[in-house]
């Protein structure tokens, strides 16, 4: 099980107490905080893009067990299944999670949020928070940052309960 860290914990609470502390009514600062939002987001577009590029150039063939999550309602026989992959295959696998389920989905929401109902907030909060959730994915550590997969970073990656 992942342990979070210290970071992941206070991220959200300060950028929490800095949203508080910006007049998000005026049309100016409104401007200045979508302008950020598609920097961030385009920055994080290309770190995905990045990523995916590494994990098909390095095409990982080693093979190895992957217990399939636990899912509601699923057949007792189910529960438990190993599966055998390659590294490139789980890599590519966690990385779709990461950059449809986890973001593009965010961004989805945050996108109907803004446009049809006018939220400025979520734009700021996922400005932060998206950044850090790319950041710390083991993906991130291994390819762009040049870590070693063991440890934390070792596959298959530990889920976080939520």
């Amino acid at each position: 099980m992942a342990q979070p860290s210290l970071a992941s914990m206070i991220v959200p609470i300060g950028s929490l107490l800095l949203i508080r502390s910006i007049d998000t009514e005026d049309p100016e600062i409104q401007t200045y905080i979508q302008i950020v939002f598609v920097a961030v987001h385009s920055v994080i577009v290309a770190a995905l893009l990045y990523l995916r590029l590494k994990i098909t150039g390095k095409n990982d063939e080693t093979m190895i067990d992957v217990v399939a999550p636990a899912v509601p309602f699923q057949p007792e026989e189910e529960k438990g299944k190993v599966r055998k992959m390659t590294v490139v295959e789980y890599d590519l696998e966690q990385w779709n999670e990461l950059a449809f389920k986890k973001i593009g989905m965010a961004l989805c929401i945050i996108a109907f949020m803004h446009i049809k109902l006018g939220h400025i907030v979520p734009l700021l909060f996922q400005s932060f928070h998206n950044p850090q959730q790319v950041y710390g994915s083991p993906l991130f550590k291994i390819y762009a940052m040049a870590r070693e997969a063991v440890g934390e970073n070792a596959r298959p990656f530990a889920v976080a309960n939520p």
